[in-house]
């Protein structure tokens, strides 16, 4: 709430720059993540062909390298 909010403005800025360097971090492990399993059940389903499997492998290579 507020309370959080209050002290978060407290922080240094070089706190508040690596609070948010490890929030969007995370957000793009849990993008990669997603990404992965999606890849993963669409390769078990042999759907690959039929809605473009390159298009989520072109995903995570674009937000990381990830993948060839």
């Amino acid at each position: 709430g507020s309370k959080a909010l209050a002290s978060f403005r407290r922080l240094p800025t070089s706190m508040v720059l690596v609070s948010m360097i490890l929030l969007i971090s995370n957000a793009q492990l849990q993008e990669f993540k997603a990404l992965r399993k999606i890849s993963a059940s669409v390769q078990r389903m042999n759907l690959s062909r039929t809605i473009g499997l390159e298009s989520i492998k072109h995903g995570l290579h674009a937000i990381g390298g990830f993948g060839p």
